[in-house]
């Protein structure tokens, strides 16, 4: 009996509360340790980080009948986690996993980082970039599922349990298609519950366990990892609530920018110095290897350790030196960038930066000297913030805990994480206008709603077409779905109303109701929030709506005036319905609006104060008939 009910707690065990930061060039991972109360770092190959990589050794698959399909993958045809070496394959390194995974070739974005990859790549029939291996496939999710699965191994080595959920933390700036990657590598390993939450809100919540906040705070993070930079302002209370404020951040911008100019800086003091165009991919990576170090050694050190290659060409060695001084000098622009963006973001959130307490820099880029100098310089009365080491990780592992509810930890009793959508979504109206129902950097989860009209008379049916996008006019933003609620009552113009719900949940799905509301006719969709857009084609559209604003007002005001004349117009067809002398010259009015599509503003309203000159004459008119009408038939009342 004892031992039955042994197994039965066994069973219902929930498991490690594992937590996975997952970045570009190194992956880090911590459990909820609920005896510690307290997060614990996992132990990969007796590291706190692994490198994302992986090496495949050669052993490949004999798929010659079957060209362009997946590679029926055997545990030991790769290596996970590994440094790049010369006595690797090149073609068989693969890095860049993270910028890579569930992007498409059609992404612009993408461009440069395809062009310099050392190993070959190729795309499916939805243009998906796939890893190819002689001729054959490996989509990029699976790729990361060998890396998620010596994780979930290590962990549950580790601490002698077994891991079933999970939060995998992502930038801000990744879109739908991104994340459901994630999730799949992740179900894939056999985790069964995975959490996708952004980084800034990993950071906030360990930030929180840490320094157990005593009052309100604003807190802006700025994460600055290899591949990108992702800026957020954000509020936490000393109940833990934490609720971001502004985001932003640029794909283009992270410490291989830093990489990359040192490396042009190298070839061209290489040609200069008598060198040819180097050809071999081996010796290029290796060179980017030496770059990396020296840039980690020039944190540390006004001059790194010279950077030698023989033969670099076939012939000629290269031999180079850089100072911090030198360093900072080539990537002064960049520095200037990263500032702007960072200062964007304040902006956009609207805080008086005297209200801003604290600044947290993490990402391994940070610890670029002259960067954190010129930040240290720009908000030299706000705090900086540098030791929160493993931050996310550590932060991914308490919110499993907190999902979980295994924390056994008063501190986090009232924990509750606000997001922002990272879009303004709305419905196309009347006169094809972005109606904005939930505007960029509304709080989530939340939900609201909004009622409209018909826009005809007799309207049997209504088509609800839901956009997400910043510009006045729907042509500017982008479609999302359509809906169509039909056999509605037969009535007037407007007199028909239908109530529209957007709520969006936690995972950005965004569900949307339309009802009518007499009779209760409803219909209902879910779309994914942002789930092609990158950040920086959002920040795009952003920054179109504000160079544009003045042309999108003066061009909806412009929309309206047409719209309130047409309306109007069958105001009046109803009131002087039955008399045809009237209706033919109101319908004089509906054929100007048909032939003068682009009037101008002022058209419009001549054509509005002309249209109720008239008609106020004929009311007066026909009140004016109707009283003498009353009149004399109470004349002949009287005579009789």
């Amino acid at each position: 009996m004892n031992q039955q009910n042994e197994q039965n707690e066994k069973d219902e065990d929930p498991g490690l509360p594992l937590g996975i930061d997952f970045g570009n060039t190194k992956i880090s991972a911590s459990i909820w340790n609920k005896k510690k109360k307290a997060p614990s770092i996992v132990l990969i190959d007796e590291k706190q980080q692994m490198p994302s990589t992986i090496y495949f050794k050669g052993i490949i698959p004999n798929n010659e009948e079957k060209q362009n399909e997946e590679i029926n993958i055997t545990e030991d045809s790769f290596d996970v986690g590994v440094d790049y070496s010369s006595d690797k394959n090149v073609n068989y390194y693969i890095y860049d996993i993270k910028k890579l995974l569930g992007q498409k070739t059609t992404n612009e974005e993408l461009e440069e980082i395809i062009q310099n990859l050392k190993y070959k790549i190729m795309a499916d029939q939805d243009n998906n970039i796939l890893y190819s291996l002689e001729g054959n496939s490996i989509s990029f999710d699976i790729l990361l599922k060998l890396i998620i699965t010596k994780i979930k191994i290590a962990a549950e080595s580790q601490f002698n349990d077994k891991v079933i959920n999970c939060t995998i933390s992502v930038p801000h700036s990744f879109n739908n298609n991104q994340r459901t990657a994630i999730k799949n590598a992740a179900y894939s390993s056999g985790i069964k519950n995975i959490y996708i939450i952004n980084e800034p809100l990993s950071t906030a919540i360990y930030y929180a366990s840490k320094y157990k906040i005593q009052k309100n705070e604003n807190i802006l993070i700025v994460d600055f990892g290899s591949s990108k930079l992702d800026v957020t302002l954000l509020s936490v209370t000393n109940k833990n609530s934490i609720k971001v404020r502004a985001t932003g951040g640029d794909a283009t911008l992270g410490g291989d920018i830093f990489n990359s100019e040192m490396k042009n800086d190298i070839l061209r003091s290489f040609k200069i110095e008598g060198g040819s165009e180097i050809k071999e991919p081996e010796k290029l990576l290796q060179l980017e290897n030496l770059i990396e170090n020296a840039k980690k050694e020039l944190t540390f050190k006004e001059e790194a350790e010279e950077i030698r290659i023989n033969k670099f060409d076939g012939k000629t060695d290269l031999v180079y030196s850089i100072k911090r001084q030198n360093f900072n000098s080539i990537n002064n622009e960049i520095y200037d960038q990263i500032y702007k963006t960072i200062n964007n973001v304040i902006v956009e959130s609207k805080l008086p930066l005297k209200e801003l307490n604290h600044i947290i820099l993490q990402g391994d880029a940070i610890r670029v000297v002259g960067l954190t100098n010129l930040i240290r310089k720009k908000f030299e009365n706000i705090d900086i913030i540098t030791d929160l080491y493993d931050s996310i990780a550590y932060g991914n592992a308490i919110y499993t805990a907190k999902k979980m509810d295994v924390m056994n930890n008063k501190q986090f009793d009232n924990f509750k994480i606000y997001d922002i959508t990272p879009i303004s979504l709305g419905l196309r109206t009347e006169g094809d206008l972005m109606s904005i129902i939930l505007p960029r950097g509304s709080r989530v989860p939340i939900k609201a709603i909004k009622r409209f009209n018909t826009t005809e008379d007799n309207q049997n049916n209504i088509k609800i077409e839901i956009y997400e996008g910043e510009r006045k006019l729907i042509k500017d933003n982008i479609l999302l779905k359509k809906i169509m609620i039909k056999n509605l009552p037969l009535k007037y113009k407007k007199e028909v109303k239908v109530e529209v719900c957007f709520e969006v949940d936690e995972e950005f799905i965004l569900s949307v109701t339309a009802k009518e509301i007499s009779n209760n006719i409803q219909k209902s969709c879910q779309v994914v929030i942002n789930e092609n857009l990158s950040q920086s084609q959002i920040l795009k559209m952003v920054e179109l709506s504000k160079k544009f604003e003045k042309e999108d007002r003066e061009e909806k005001e412009r929309i309206k005036a047409m719209l309130k004349l047409n309306d109007k117009i069958f105001e009046y067809c109803h009131y002087f319905e039955g008399n045809e002398n009237i209706l033919r010259e109101l319908e004089g009015y509906r054929t100007w609006i048909k032939h003068s599509p682009n009037a101008l503003k002022e058209e419009y309203e001549k054509q509005l104060k002309e249209l109720n000159d008239k008609m106020s004459k004929e009311k007066n008119s026909n009140s004016n008939t109707r009283k003498q009408t009353e009149t004399n038939t109470n004349t002949k009342k009287t005579t009789a």
